[in-house]
């Protein structure tokens, strides 16, 4: 793999997050692509539709779900769940579950779902 080749896919990752932590549909993957190509940013021709913004926010969470395991599994630290949620303007439910803990006297929060 090329650095070339990283940085694009680094880039359309980062978009594909930024769409599924604002709640937007996988279909707006790909204008969010054409916006950015405006700014410059060359991306290349491929990748750039809702399934694979899809898959993209998959990997992240799997991602996300191993380092997360990897902390708790090498970790001695004290913990509590937070559970929020709200609705919004849709009336669509959105959830969150956050992790508080205290690690090396340190208070963190890390993001479960």
């Amino acid at each position: 793999m090329g650095s070339a080749w990283r940085e694009r896919m680094s880039k359309l990752f980062d978009w594909a997050y930024f769409i599924a932590k604002d709640g937007l549909p996988f279909t707006a993957f790909p204008r969010v692509v054409k916006v950015e190509r405006k700014h410059g940013v060359g991306v290349g021709s491929k990748y750039i539709n809702d399934k694979q913004c899809h898959n993209f926010v998959l990997a992240i969470a799997e991602t996300m779900v191993i380092d997360l395991k990897e902390e708790f599994a090498t970790t001695l630290f004290y913990f509590s769940l937070m559970f929020d949620g709200n609705t919004d303007k849709t009336l669509s439910e959105k959830d969150v579950v956050s992790v508080k803990l205290l690690e090396n006297g340190e208070s963190k929060i890390k993001l479960v779902g």
